[in-house]
């Protein structure tokens, strides 16, 4: 005669809702980073939504390891690998983070990314960490710059480690550029102390386009001498990336090379994104023109950008814009709609404020960024525009903020 089944504590399938519903928010956590849609208090809302599922996970911790050991192994994408990491990670079972330790020493791809995430975000045992400090001085360069992540993300990776100094040159652009994004990291906690970050090979890696927004960056949070001099090179040249960082942290002064470098760098639609990061005066004017003009798509993405900067929704007429003429039949099936301004609650809102807008400021959200904002204004700007004004704040050696976990 069989035994009986061991008999159920908790529901299986709630579990795995749980565990769903931890890699769906956890993507949508990712994003939310550099999403102008959100501020910091519905991004802290965002990460109460992720620890809520977590805690899901935890009323029933016998039942995780095979769970989520499961799933782990399983998992091709990598916000379903750190779901099921991190929430055996957060068992705080020295056995079991020894077995994702170990697995992440195996892992590929979007698994690797997705455990490197995982072992980021959890407390790490002194085991844990001196394996994954083993990794990033003996793994090849992918699974390095991954475990070297981690350290970072753990406070745990010193600034001159050789293995990370020789992984900003791989020969592999993502690797390097991963790497140089750890630095970001890493240095943009010395930008003010008396010895600031450790030499890095800046004008090597420049020279590779691929790394030229993380090597950038990298030289901003950690408030690198020369830097705007360099961007303003860079934009000369024609660069796109340096024209991005010079919008977020240049001057009055640059406001001309911006405004000329705009048209010949970038598409139309991307100017005007830029033009929301720029934020400044010039911005304002060219912003007003485009959403007045005869191209829907332009004049759509003009006021997606002024909302950025105004804090005002001017939403009118929903189109589609006509396809372009070299438009194979899906694209012209499936064209999306946008939302046209409203000028004339666009031309109400210059005539009351266009004048604070066109003062010199950068402007988010109706807030004017001059200098270090303020808490009141750093809560009420996004996500990015709150970046941004903390890089400026990090390149002028007065930082408020860390860099954002962008990886």
């Amino acid at each position: 005669m069989n035994a009986p089944a061991p008999r159920l504590h908790h529901i299986p399938e709630l579990l795995e809702t749980h565990a769903d519903e931890l890699a769906y928010l956890w993507g949508q956590r990712r994003a939310a980073v550099v999403d102008a849609r959100y501020t910091l208090a519905s991004f802290l809302e965002l990460n109460e939504r992720v620890e809520a599922h977590v805690g899901g996970l935890l009323v029933v911790p016998d039942a995780l390891p095979g769970l989520l050991g499961k799933r782990l192994m399983a998992a091709a994408d990598r916000d379903e690998a750190f779901a099921a990491a991190y929430g055996l990670l957060r068992l705080s079972n020295p056995a079991i983070t020894a077995r994702v330790v170990g697995l992440f020493a195996t892992a590929q791809g979007p698994q690797l990314t997705g455990m490197r995430d995982a072992l980021g975000m959890s407390p790490l045992n002194s085991a844990a960490a001196a394996s994954v400090q083993a990794l990033l001085a003996r793994a090849e360069p992918a699974r390095a710059v991954a475990a070297a992540a981690v350290l970072a993300h753990q406070g745990q990776l010193a600034p001159q480690d050789s293995r990370l100094a020789a992984l900003l040159l791989d020969d592999d652009d993502a690797v390097a550029d991963a790497a140089w994004r750890v630095a970001t990291l890493v240095d943009g906690r010395l930008a003010a102390t008396p010895e600031g970050a450790p030499t890095r090979p800046y004008q090597a890696a420049l020279a590779r386009p691929a790394l030229r927004e993380a090597v950038l960056g990298c030289a901003i949070w950690s408030g690198q001498a020369g830097v705007l001099r360099g961007l303003r090179f860079l934009v000369q040249e024609g660069d796109a990336a340096a024209l991005g960082w010079l919008a977020a942290v240049g001057t009055p002064e640059d406001d001309a090379l911006i405004a000329q470098a705009l048209p010949a760098v970038l598409p139309p639609l991307q100017q005007a994104a830029l033009a929301g990061r720029w934020a400044g005066a010039p911005a304002v004017n060219l912003l007003a023109g485009w959403m007045r003009g005869s191209d829907a798509a332009l004049a759509a993405a003009a006021r997606d950008a002024f909302t950025r900067i105004s804090g005002e929704d001017f939403r009118g007429d929903r189109v589609t814009p006509s396809p372009k003429a070299d438009a194979d039949d899906f694209e012209r099936e499936m064209a999306p709609s946008v939302w046209l301004p409203d000028l004339v609650r666009v031309q109400a809102h210059l005539d009351q404020h266009g004048q604070a807008l066109r003062a010199g400021a950068r402007h988010n959200r109706g807030c004017a960024l001059d200098g270090l904002p303020g808490a009141a204004v750093l809560a009420r700007i996004d996500l990015p525009a709150r970046w941004d004004a903390a890089a400026r704040a990090a390149l002028a050696r007065q930082p408020f903020a860390p860099p954002p976990r962008v990886l």
